[in-house]
């Protein structure tokens, strides 16, 4: 199965700002709540938001959206133990700070990636 796997990084960020995900952007909405509702819609497979850290705000975010979430360690090893908690065997991910990703862009890379029978394929930014 796949796996949309978006990757959040809470802040302040090494300015002491905010993290950018969290940032409000339009109607008061933060940036993630952008990203996450075009994942939602699109349909591509059950969504993971991984927190590098803990993040409240973050977690938050996710159970509105009604996605699981999980937060702690680094990018690769939420990303690694969440495929194999579920049995995925791949992953789509996502940078969370992406609030206009493009859902068509994606499964045209997901396309591309199957057919190739590849074990990892480094896609171009899906904006």
């Amino acid at each position: 199965m796949v796996r949309v796997i978006v990757a959040a990084t809470p802040g302040p960020d090494v300015f002491a700002e905010p993290s950018t995900i969290s940032m409000p952007v339009r109607d008061g909405r933060p940036l993630g709540d952008f990203t996450l509702a075009r994942l939602k819609a699109a349909n591509l497979g059950p969504i993971t938001l991984c927190i590098m850290g803990h993040s409240t705000e973050l977690a938050e975010l996710a159970a509105h959206h009604g996605i699981e979430h999980v937060s702690g360690g680094s990018f690769g090893e939420l990303a690694t133990a969440t495929l194999a908690r579920h049995g995925d065997d791949t992953a789509i991910l996502v940078d969370g700070r992406a609030g206009l990703i493009s859902p068509t862009v994606l499964r045209a890379q997901l396309a591309r990636h199957v057919a190739s029978g590849a074990k990892l394929t480094f896609a171009p930014f899906a904006a």
